[in-house]
């Protein structure tokens, strides 16, 4: 899958442990490089697969550089978000 403005094509992943999720962030991390980002990680503690919304609040926030992808019941996410090209600012993580 192609990339866009807002997604890379490049898709998150899953995984049983929490340490796992944190590891495969980091490459995700070292792979991008220098720039603002956020890296994250989700826990999904529902008996439902939870369905990831892939968009800012505005929309203009940023990229996806490691698309965010639904969760099944008891697994962890990681994926990552960054400042779109030419940016000063536009990812922001707590």
């Amino acid at each position: 899958m192609g990339g866009t403005d807002t997604y890379s094509g490049k898709t998150g992943e899953y995984f049983k442990t929490k340490l796992e999720a944190e590891s495969k962030a980091a490459a995700y991390k070292r792979d991008y490089g220098n720039g603002v980002s956020s890296k994250i990680i989700i826990y999904n503690g529902m008996k439902k697969k939870m369905y990831m919304e892939k968009e800012s609040y505005d929309g203009k926030m940023g990229r996806w550089e490691v698309d965010p992808i639904d969760i099944p019941p008891g697994k962890w996410m990681a994926c990552l978000h960054v400042k779109r090209n030419g940016a000063a600012m536009g990812s922001g993580g707590s």
